[in-house]
This record gives structure tokens, C-alpha cells and sequence, in this order.
């Protein structure tokens, strides 16, 4: 019977295969890159991961460590108690995450204090942060500084030294009756401190409020009493008085300045009016008879109508066009002097309001007129002492609600007061004038059949 470790050792040619079949799998290694690229380093990696490990939760490798870190003594006695402790105080899912399980500090994104850098650190810090700024910046920055004032203030007094504050100095400056004499050298650049102006506001006085429907007079009432009924009839014919006094002024200054001394004449002169008019009577008799003879001279010589020739035409528009220029030369020359007299013209103009606000008038203005037409009071409306009704059947409705708040509203500059006229075609217009009707013919009378 044959060895059995005979029998299963492999023979010669097997031996080879293998050695053949290792051979061919491995890659070649002959050039420097080859060899550094195909050399396995699993070990080592494996072995780093395991020491990263070990500082990530123990906070270094085991060997490196203390005993103290590795081993403690037990002093908790029983360990369900711990467990029970444990459970009672179980912290959230959220608070387990947010722990950092980690031996290592995280990098801090905060700057570092100026307190943690040596000086080198921090002229170096400042020298870039110079140098990321550019000259105008630079520029900006000393303009502000002096401006604010903090370039005169000292940064660094020394022992005893006092340390006035800024806005002391800028006060004396403000209040010096001449700045230039009383601030020292060193305040030149810091501008004068400006006084705030008084905005003109201050002296428009407030605006004064209309209600929106005046109570009419007491003696307008359906049943006044006899006082009130006459105070009422005296106040409108007063102001039907004033009325016609205004109607009659208006009506002499429109016949012209010769009428109205005519009227003063003859109201002052009265028996002397038959003599001023037979000598007005005499001269308009030869002012007839004198018009009569030049007219009778302008129809002997009267010429008859030439036409003009391009001289003459070009002659008239050469002196228009220098009648044009002068007249626009004289006119320039007077706006010129008008401008240079500007300021004696607004110096004579009369001040819109006073300069202290507490001259201010108290009393409220009136609202804005909108339109070209004033807002006219209440008509009065008072009946005679005869057609005050004595029954109630008798009794008729007097007023107008809706008039009395247009009457309103003109007042208070709410709404445009406009004056409708009715023109020649009957239609109402509320620019006042009188449009009248036009006629033209039609084609009508042409088209027949």
C-alpha cells in the first residue's frame, strides 16, 4: 500500500502551472511609476484608519495614553441603579446629535482677538488692509476725519494731561462773533456751525374752518319774533344798499373819466348847465361843418390805387424787419435794467410775514379761492311783515339744503364757484360769455329729384 503523503504531494508539472499562473497575473514593475503605483499599501491605510480612530474617541493612540485615561476605579456600586438613573434622564434624539462626539476641537470661524495677536501679526494685518484700499478711499477717509474733527482730537495724552471734548471747542467756535479771529490754527479746517433756518411754515397762519351749513338768521324763521323779524329786514336792506352803491360806481367809471366829471360838474354847478352846453352845441356845429369841407377835399383828391413793385415791397420789409430788431433791442434793454435793479425791487416788495415767530398773526386766513370767482355769502332770505304766513296752511317751504352746501364748499375752496350765462341758442355756458346762433345756408335746395 502505497504512502499517503506520497499519493497527494503534487508532481512537477503541476508545481510549474502554478508558478506560471502567478506570474502572469502580476504586473510588470520595471519603470518607477509602475512600481510605486502597483505596490500594495492596504496595511498601512488600515493601519492609519485605526490610529485616526483612536483619536477621534479616545483622544490619541492607546499606547500613548496614561494609565489614569485607560482604567478607572469603580466607585459606582451598583450598576442597575446607574441604568435605571440613566433611563429616567434620557436625553432627546436631537441632543445626541448635535453632541460632538469627537476628542478633537473644530476649527473656530471667528476672527481672533486683537488681544491673541503679537504685534507683528497685527502690523501686518493692517499693512493689507491698507493695501486692499485704494488712494481715493484713503482720500475719502482723512476728508471725513477731519470734517468729524477726530483729527484734532489727541489720541494718546499723556500723564495729567487734560482732555477737552470736541464739541466744546465747536460750540466756542459757533458762538464767536468772528470765527476766523477766535478759533485758534488748528480749527481751520472745521467748518462754521450752521444755525438751522426757521422753515417758512412757521409763519402762515392756520387756515380757517367753514361748517358745512351756516344756521341762518333767527328772523328768518317760519314764526319769528317781532325783534328778530326787523333785525333780520335792516340787515338785508343794508346790504341791498351796499349793492346798488357798488351798481352805481361801476356804471360811472364805465362812462369813462369825462362823464363822471361831467357828473361832479353838474352836481357842483347846476345853473350853469345851459351855458356849458350851447358852447358845446357851438363847437360841435363847426366841428360838423369842418368835417363836411376835408371830406369834400378827400374825394377831389383821392388817388387811385397802385399796385407796388418788388422795390417797394422789398423797401417795407427791410423797414419792418429794423422796426423788429429795434423793438426787440429796446425791450432786452429794459429787462437788463430791470435785472439790475432787482434787488432794490425786492427790497421795497412788503414782507409776507413777520420774522419772529411769535409776531405770527393769531388771526386764521381765509381758504384758496380756486377759480376767478369769489365765494359770495348767504343770500338772506327774509319775508316782508305782510307775507309772513298766519296759518299753517299758508305756510310755504323756504331754502335750499343743497344750495346752502354748494354756498359751502365755495367757502371753505372745495369746489370752483362758476357763473352759467344762457346764450343765444339757449343753452347754458359757464365761461360767461354770450355765444349767439349762426346761420349758414344749406345744400338742400339742390337736391331734387
Amino acid at each position: 500500500m502505497p504512502d499517503v503523503s506520497t499519493a497527494m504531494t503534487p508532481s512537477d508539472g503541476e508545481k510549474g502551472a502554478d508558478a506560471a499562473r502567478k506570474k502572469k497575473g502580476q504586473p510588470s514593475r520595471k519603470g518607477k511609476k509602475a512600481w510605486a503605483k502597483n505596490i500594495d499599501i492596504t496595511d498601512v491605510e488600515s493601519a492609519l484608519d485605526d490610529l485616526r480612530t483612536d483619536e477621534r474617541v479616545h483622544g490619541g493612540r492607546l499606547s500613548s495614553l496614561p494609565d489614569s485615561a485607560l482604567f478607572s476605579v469603580d466607585k459606582s456600586g451598583d450598576t442597575a441603579t446607574v441604568v435605571s438613573l440613566a433611563k429616567a434622564k434620557k436625553r432627546l434624539r436631537i441632543d445626541e446629535i448635535l453632541t460632538p462626539d469627537s476628542k478633537i476641537p473644530g476649527v473656530s470661524s471667528r476672527a481672533r482677538a486683537r488681544g491673541e495677536l503679537n504685534s507683528e501679526q497685527r502690523a501686518l494685518a493692517k499693512k493689507k488692509r491698507e493695501a486692499s484700499k485704494t488712494w481715493a478711499e484713503l482720500v475719502e477717509r482723512k476728508r471725513r476725519k477731519l470734517e468729524n474733527g477726530k483729527a484734532l482730537v489727541q489720541r494718546r495724552p499723556g500723564k495729567g494731561a487734560s482732555v477737552e471734548p470736541i464739541w466744546t471747542v465747536l460750540d466756542t467756535v459757533a458762538t464767536a462773533p468772528t470765527p476766523e479771529a477766535a478759533s485758534p490754527p488748528a480749527l481751520e479746517f472745521i467748518p462754521p456751525a450752521v444755525v438751522p433756518k426757521r422753515p417758512s411754515t412757521l409763519y402762515i397762519p392756520p387756515i380757517q374752518q367753514v361748517a358745512l351749513s351756516t344756521l341762518p338768521h333767527p328772523g328768518a324763521s317760519y314764526n319769528p319774533t317781532f325783534e328778530d323779524h326787523q333785525e333780520a329786514l335792516r340787515e338785508a336792506v343794508t346790504v341791498e344798499e351796499e349793492k346798488a352803491r357798488k351798481r352805481r360806481e361801476a356804471e360811472e367809471r364805465a362812462g369813462g373819466p369825462n362823464r363822471a366829471g361831467n357828473v361832479e360838474r353838474r352836481n357842483a354847478m347846476p345853473g350853469e348847465e345851459e351855458v356849458d352846453g350851447s358852447d358845446e352845441d357851438e363847437e360841435e356845429e363847426e366841428e360838423k361843418e369842418g368835417s363836411e369841407v376835408d371830406d369834400g377835399d378827400a374825394d377831389v383828391k383821392k388817388k387811385e390805387p397802385k399796385r407796388k413793385t418788388r422795390q417797394e415791397r422789398n423797401r417795407e420789409a427791410r423797414r419792418k424787419e429794423i422796426e423788429r430788431e429795434e423793438a426787440a433791442r429796446k425791450e432786452a434793454k429794459k429787462l437788463e435794467k430791470q435785472l439790475k435793479n432787482l434787488p432794490n425791487i425786492v427790497a421795497s416788495l412788503p414782507r409776507t410775514g413777520p420774522t419772529d415767530p411769535a409776531q405770527a398773526p393769531s388771526k386764521p386766513s381765509k381758504p384758496p379761492r380756486l377759480g376767478p370767482h369769489r365765494a359770495e355769502p348767504p343770500v338772506a332770505r327774509v319775508l316782508l311783515t305782510e307775507e309772513l304766513p298766519d296759518a299753517l296752511r299758508k305756510l310755504q317751504p323756504e331754502g335750499n339744503l343743497l344750495e346752502d352746501m354748494a354756498t359751502s364748499m365755495f367757502a371753505k375752496g372745495v369746489m370752483e364757484r362758476r357763473i352759467y350765462k344762457q346764450n343765444g341758442a339757449g343753452k347754458f355756458t359757464g365761461k360767461g360769455g354770450k355765444n349767439t346762433r349762426k346761420e349758414f345756408e344749406t345744400h338742400t335746395y339742390k337736391r331734387f329729384q
